[in-house]
């Protein structure tokens, strides 16, 4: 099956997570507003979603956010992340992008590792 990406939006996030806490809805809406980013549809359903909160001086800050199924796909996953951040990175001109990785969830470790972030002081940080 194909996934389908979409610009993101706040509301994706129920949809995505069911079990997402007022916290995630807040961020979701700032990350809207804030950045870019895409989320990915499976039968017209989104399952995922991940973008850049971009800051001043050409800094941003990854996110993401995976439904359980959507982590069945590794090759469609990555595939679908790394091309929308690369876009994200020179549409934006961005120079450094940190993300915080829940330290309990190895996989989310290995696929940032993948995507060439480095941690550093707890913080995965990708050089440009």
């Amino acid at each position: 099956m194909e996934i389908q990406i979409i610009p993101f939006r706040a509301r994706h996030v129920p949809l995505i997570r069911p079990d997402a806490g007022p916290e995630w809805i807040d961020l979701a809406e700032e990350a809207q507003e804030g950045g870019r980013g895409y989320t990915a549809c499976l039968l017209g359903d989104p399952i995922g979603a991940a973008g850049v909160r971009v800051h001043g001086n050409g800094i941003g800050e990854a996110w993401a956010l995976f439904s359980p199924l959507l982590k069945t796909m590794p090759k469609a996953l990555f595939k679908n992340v790394s091309k929308g951040l690369n876009e994200i990175i020179v549409e934006e001109k961005l120079k450094k992008i940190w993300a915080l990785v829940d330290p309990e969830d190895e996989i989310a470790q290995r696929f940032i590792e993948r995507l060439g972030f480095h941690m550093k002081h707890w913080i995965y940080e990708k050089e440009l």
